[in-house]
């Protein structure tokens, strides 16, 4: 992103606290680059009473100048054996796409995003 506008910078930067302070223990999301404040990575550790337990998950993310009015777009970088994730580690999951094929609101952030995922992809498949 070449030029962050002032809107977006004050949004992020405040997500970047959140991060820091809202997430579970099992889930870690830092900014790849300060200055940026686009791109992020996020960790998230499978849970002991799932099928992914004992894994850690790497994530990439990236927010468009747009954001929060569309979706992060976010993909797996590890490779995850998923119904809902294709082999690029691209997630199907409503909350990342826009209406009227999606449920992204401008109220979702990093945080519940990662949540979302967390538990649409990681929690027991039973």
């Amino acid at each position: 992103m070449s030029t962050i506008n002032r809107t977006y910078l004050v949004r992020v930067t405040k997500e970047v606290q959140k991060l820091q302070t809202d997430l579970p223990p099992e889930i870690t999301c830092w900014p790849e680059d300060e200055a940026q404040l686009d791109k992020f990575r996020a960790v998230m550790k499978g849970p002991p009473d799932s099928p992914y337990a004992g894994g850690k998950f790497t994530l990439s993310i990236n927010l468009t100048s747009r954001y929060p009015h569309e979706p992060p777009k976010v993909n797996f970088i590890t490779r995850i054996h998923h119904p809902n994730i294709d082999d690029n580690g691209r997630i199907c999951l409503d909350i990342l796409k826009s209406p009227p094929k999606g449920t992204w609101k401008s109220g979702f952030n990093m945080v519940s995003t990662l949540m979302s995922i967390s538990s649409f992809t990681l929690q027991s498949q039973s």
